[in-house]
């Protein structure tokens, strides 16, 4: 079990700041500290096309939500 992990929530408005983000773990993360990233589940396709899927752990906000146990939020 990790102790720790980075985690990013997003909106596809910051998609730019969120490249940055991803490309300075991709150079920094040493440790290969696991490194979460939260979009809404339609922006899920846009973020990856731009982002790719190396070094990033993909969670939409559907799935907090249904892990959470609310379903009126």
């Amino acid at each position: 079990m990790q102790t720790l992990s980075l985690f990013c929530k997003s909106y596809l408005p910051d998609l730019e700041r969120a490249k940055n983000l991803v490309e300075s773990i991709r150079s920094f993360n040493r440790d290969q500290i696991p490194f979460y990233l939260c979009v809404p589940r339609n922006e899920l396709a846009t973020f990856k096309k731009r982002l790719g899927e190396e070094s990033v752990l993909w969670i939409t906000d559907e799935d907090v939500v249904s892990a959470s146990g609310q379903t009126n939020l």
